[in-house]
């Protein structure tokens, strides 16, 4: 996702996506309405700014997060 430069129309919401959106990307330039419905995202073009990382490790957590149907952006 972080390398595409040619969506006109793009819908991520509802998909209990969570983390920071990646910066320099395409993914800024849509309405944060794009991502409604993830509360855990964070970064432009959402106005929840991200904290520093926990240092979560990160076999542990998408293990644990994909057992719960999470998938991060």
């Amino acid at each position: 996702m972080t390398s595409v430069n040619f969506l006109e129309e793009f819908s991520a919401s509802y998909n209990n996506l969570e983390g920071p959106i990646p910066i320099g990307t395409q993914l800024q330039s849509f309405n944060s309405s794009a991502f409604e419905g993830n509360p855990k995202l964070c970064g432009a073009p959402l106005p929840n700014k991200c904290g520093p990382s926990k240092g979560i490790d990160a076999n542990k957590k998408n293990n644990k997060d994909a057992d719960n149907g999470i998938h991060q952006l």
